[in-house]
């Protein structure tokens, strides 16, 4: 069941009295506000750095976690911690998720369906989560040789928010410069405000995959599909010929997205499993530079282009 999303505006309502002859219509009134109340166009929620691990804050039936924003992940949550899963009292039990990752280990996670999530005032519900293998998290998600996950991370990040997530809303902004994420209403809406113009972005139409945000990128060694990564640390390809192997650095001249150029590029070099659906990720090397405008409703996102802030 897909999840869904709620954002929601709490106002300071002030209210004048003129007399306790007004009290009655008062109440009236305010019941009749408060599920009319108005709507923002857009929710910003802090981003908190850990160890340069960008994550958010999550509520499951008050209790409060921190969670990787992690793109290149196709679940909705996940978490290693199973003692959060237990003390969620409003769950479902689904089948167990069977996956593989991009060294070709592979894993079954029990899932389960959750009656509603809270980030700051955005509202989830019947959202999934998987409880994760320590084993991925510790070593199958790290692709350079010793530096697996340090037991300080696996205690303060108790999880990731994936792409089933983010498809929830139609429109987000990814701004590391900023250490926010906007869920954003209508991104026809806000083009007009200043503080969230699309000038000087470049517009990429995503390629068809469902699981991942997958882009073509032209570079030295041909068209590469990268999927877009906040919880990958530095860009990675595969190599591009055999005189490469795992763990080396290579430099492109060229890494055009959209029609355009973003010049020299570095990318470190791990060949995926065989079945594995795209060439590369664009991590946080990358994207920490370009704030990031998802648009799930056409099936696109822009890239900014230019060192212009955009949010103030």
């Amino acid at each position: 069941m897909a999840a869904n999303f709620k954002i929601f505006l709490r106002p300071s309502v002030k209210w004048i009295l003129f007399g306790s002859c007004f009290i009655s219509s008062l109440l009236i009134t305010l019941f009749i506000w408060g599920p009319f109340q108005q709507k923002k166009d857009f929710l910003r929620i802090p981003i908190i750095f850990i160890k340069e691990k960008p994550c958010i804050s999550v509520n499951f039936e008050g209790a409060s976690y921190l969670f990787l924003l992690d793109s290149g992940s196709f679940d909705c949550f996940s978490t290693h911690k199973k003692e959060i899963i237990e003390n969620i009292r409003n769950k479902t039990t689904l089948d167990p998720v069977t996956w593989f990752d991009i060294k070709g280990n592979q894993y079954s996670s029990p899932s389960f369906l959750i009656n509603k999530v809270d980030i700051e005032t955005l509202q989830i519900s019947n959202a999934t989560i998987q409880e994760e293998s320590i084993e991925f998290i510790s070593n199958g998600s790290h692709l350079s040789p010793d530096k697996g996950a340090k037991k300080e991370v696996l205690e303060k990040i108790s999880g990731r928010i994936g792409i089933e997530a983010l498809k929830c809303l139609d429109y987000w902004l990814i701004d590391f410069s900023r250490s926010a994420i906007f869920a954003i209403r209508n991104l026809d809406k806000l083009k007009n405000n200043p503080h969230f113009s699309l000038d000087g972005f470049t517009e990429v139409k995503l390629e068809d995959n469902p699981k991942h945000i997958l882009i073509s990128v032209e570079t030295d060694f041909g068209i590469k599909k990268f999927i877009l990564d906040t919880g990958a640390s530095h860009s990675v390809v595969a190599p591009p010929s055999k005189n490469h192997s795992n763990y080396e650095t290579v430099k492109t001249n060229r890494f055009i997205i959209g029609g355009y150029d973003f010049g020299q590029t570095e990318l470190y070099l791990f060949h995926p499993e065989e079945n594995f659906s795209c060439d590369g990720f664009l991590g946080r090397d990358f994207l920490s530079k370009y704030p990031i405008y998802l648009d799930f409703k056409k099936n696109r996102v822009f890239i900014q282009n230019t060192d212009a802030s955009i949010i103030h």
